[in-house]
């Protein structure tokens, strides 16, 4: 059983290969003069639909010390009478905090205004909530979605138009990782079998990451195993880890998911996806860091555009460094109706009517950027694993680059080409 120490541990270990930063990190945690503490959760009138509106996850707050001037944490807490609730970011400077009364989510943001000016402090926001943009999602445990089968999902229309058959005579992404950040994934799904590595489930803080209802509603249940079986479909040789960063409502928060992106760094991941989105298209410091971090190791983040159908920046699908991702319409020519689209966006593939496994070895039909983006990342996967051995930059560029058109436009570059994409790379 791997225990919360452990989990901390292994967030601080992916910051701590240089000595230089293991001895940051050992300074960082050695500031704070008290333990961890929280607050009691909002009450039910103050929920989380109220705490969206907010763009509050709670009474905390994510900040950043400019530790290059020497700040400390223990001094921050005295100067505005802080509780820490979490240090796992301790080594890059990074805590999650809140008013030592514990006052709630107004007094967290008069807080926030407050470190944001302080000149020890690098950013700081509200523990902001993220969210699925798929809503419904466990209608299939109902029979009221699309029902399919095994074969539905391994000859599908989104399967013809990537040419996925062909493309897999180039790679099938062996020896390539991608890491999931979903709703989990369910182990004895059969399209999964023996692409699973080890993950951790952020929302219960245990190692079991299966995808199951754990909250009021739980619609979301399903989407993660829905996720990881396009990642597969379009990689079948990658390894797959699954990071359970939302529960069955498909709610979580931005702390976690950065705390979940730099572990997944850290455990070898070379593709991290994203299919989910901050409420209110909120554009958040600490997930922008924590992302411009991975990728300066060599990882490739991909993104959901979301599904609002205008041209709206939709975070983190529209941060720097973020390859964004559109829905394809069934005809394969145009943008979906639901999908959003602009100049931020950088890429379109399948997302309407795509088949996937479900938890309890179904499968079922959906539609979302939630689909493309997957479909991406194991394009992704087959780049990186292919005969050329790209790095992430190049693939990217690849991606981008070789592509197909998309009637309308909504993109920068237009429609992806997997098998495109692998003959330019072996012709480099």
């Amino acid at each position: 059983m791997i225990t919360t120490r452990r989990l901390v541990t292994a967030a601080l270990a992916l910051l701590a290969v240089p000595a230089a930063i293991l001895a940051q990190t050992g300074a960082a945690q050695a500031a704070a003069p008290v333990p961890p503490s929280t607050c009691a959760e909002p009450s039910a009138q103050s929920g989380p639909s109220a705490l969206n509106t907010a763009q509050v996850a709670s009474t905390d707050v994510v900040v950043k010390l400019d530790t290059s001037s020497g700040a400390d944490i223990g001094a921050l807490q005295d100067k505005y009478q802080l509780g820490v609730s979490s240090a796992v970011l301790a080594s890059r400077g990074i805590y999650l905090v809140h008013p030592a009364d514990c006052a709630g989510g107004q007094a967290a943001q008069r807080l926030t205004a407050d470190l944001a000016d302080d000149p020890d402090v690098t950013y700081a926001e509200p523990d902001s909530t993220v969210e699925l943009k798929a809503s419904g999602f466990s209608e299939w445990s109902h029979g009221k979605a699309q029902p399919a089968s095994e074969a539905d999902y391994e000859f599908q229309p989104a399967a013809a138009r990537l040419r996925l058959g062909l493309a897999h005579r180039f790679s099938t992404g062996r020896g390539v990782t991608v890491a999931v950040l979903d709703t989990g994934v369910d182990p004895n799904q059969p399209a999964l079998a023996g692409r699973l590595t080890s993950g951790w489930n952020y929302v219960e803080d245990d190692s079991d990451t299966d995808d199951v209802a754990d909250a009021p509603g739980s619609q979301a249940v399903g989407h993660g195993t829905f996720v990881a079986g396009l990642v597969a479909l379009a990689a079948p040789g990658a390894r797959i880890l699954p990071e359970r960063v939302l529960d069955g409502a498909g709610n979580g928060d931005v702390f976690v998911v950065a705390q979940a992106i730099l572990d997944a760094v850290a455990s070898g991941a070379d593709v991290i996806n994203l299919s989910f989105g901050t409420d209110k298209q909120l554009s958040s410091p600490v997930m922008a860091d924590v992302i411009s971090q991975a990728t300066r190791a060599g990882v490739l983040v991909v993104a959901a555009a979301g599904n609002d159908g205008d041209d709206t920046p939709h975070y983190p699908a529209a941060l720097p460094r973020v390859l964004s991702v559109a829905a394809m319409d069934a005809s394969g020519h145009n943008l979906a109706r639901f999908s959003d689209f602009g100049s931020w966006v950088d890429v379109a593939a399948p997302g309407q009517d795509v088949v996937g496994p479900v938890p309890g070895g179904g499968y079922a039909t959906w539609s979302g950027t939630s689909m493309a983006a997957p479909l991406v990342a194991g394009e992704a996967a087959l780049l990186l694993g292919g005969p050329a051995r790209p790095d992430a930059a190049h693939v990217v560029n690849a991606i981008e680059a070789w592509h197909d058109p998309l009637y309308g436009g909504g993109t920068a570059y237009g429609a992806v080409s997997p098998v495109a994409a692998l003959r330019a790379q072996l012709w480099r």
